[in-house]
């Protein structure tokens, strides 16, 4: 079979006569190098985590060390160990704990991520970073909780509490699911006290029960920044904070004998934080 003459202007030799690819290919869908790591991280961008040096992989807005992060190897330590334990993460982020877990020898992780970016770094991450013992599943950990009845040997729960609406609500979820709990989280100290009208971010302070005892939640907006493309907050609007006490109580009513604390800050820009690890003896 003898192929026609190509005309004038077809577009296989205009390719032929382009001085470089860059006239016909849309840079920002593919890549025309070889592959690294480097363009799989950068086809992401806004990414907090800064990568170990042996990965040679750079996040020039990177501010957190979370591939090698001191919580973590706090909680780890403080929980005996991860080794051949199955672990559920609420919030991966970006897949930082989830390397470390993996790395200590957890069986399986299941990370549920609620915001579409973070799940495709966590995917990259897993990727790029042999982390096999991990699903990463996008969806609200919240209604999943409810509905999936799975124990779980340990719950790692970092930066998602001071993202609830309902705080308490999710620490009664994960008390149902396991014995062992790692939390990172914001709070309001216990002797704070605003001045009405309130000020954004807080918007307003409600009193819920909880077994017959009053639990005041800190209202919170996120100040229109769900609309950046580089939110990485909660799935709704704004949340509800707790005192850093109440938060210990409810631990302490559902079970959990055994309580350590370490990493507390003081009221800073983000508000003040600490960690814990609690677990039933």
């Amino acid at each position: 079979m003898q192929w026609p003459t190509a005309r004038r202007g077809y577009p296989f030799k205009r390719r032929q006569e382009a001085r470089s690819t860059a006239d016909f290919l849309p840079n920002d869908v593919c890549v025309s190098e070889d592959p690294t790591p480097q363009a799989a991280i950068d086809t992401l961008q806004g990414w907090v985590s800064i990568f170990p040096p042996q990965f040679e992989v750079l996040s020039p807005q990177g501010v957190a060390a979370l591939f090698d992060d001191g919580r973590a190897h706090w909680a780890i330590e403080k929980l005996g160990g991860v080794h051949g334990l199955n672990v559920l993460e609420l919030g991966p982020l970006e897949g930082g704990h989830t390397y470390m877990l993996d790395r200590a020898g957890a069986r399986s992780i299941t990370a549920i991520e609620g915001n579409k970016r973070c799940y495709l770094k966590c995917l990259v991450t897993k990727e790029l970073f042999g982390v096999k013992s991990a699903n990463v599943l996008l969806g609200n950990f919240v209604p999943w909780l409810e509905k999936n009845p799975q124990r779980f040997d340990v719950i790692w729960a970092t930066g998602v509490l001071y993202h609830m609406t309902e705080p308490v609500k999710l620490l009664k979820l994960l008390a149902e699911r396991t014995d062992r709990l790692h939390i990172w989280t914001h709070f309001y100290p216990d002797e704070y006290a605003p001045k009405e009208p309130f000020d954004r971010p807080l918007v307003g302070i409600e009193s819920r029960d909880y077994d017959g005892h009053a639990i005041p939640h800190f209202l919170r907006t996120y100040m229109g920044a769900e609309n950046n493309a580089a939110y990485c907050g909660g799935v709704d609007s704004g949340s509800s904070w707790l005192r850093r006490s109440d938060i210990l109580k409810v631990l302490e009513r559902a079970g959990f004998s055994d309580i350590e604390v370490a990493f507390e800050t003081p009221f800073t820009g983000n508000g003040p934080s600490f960690a814990l690890v609690a677990q039933r003896r």
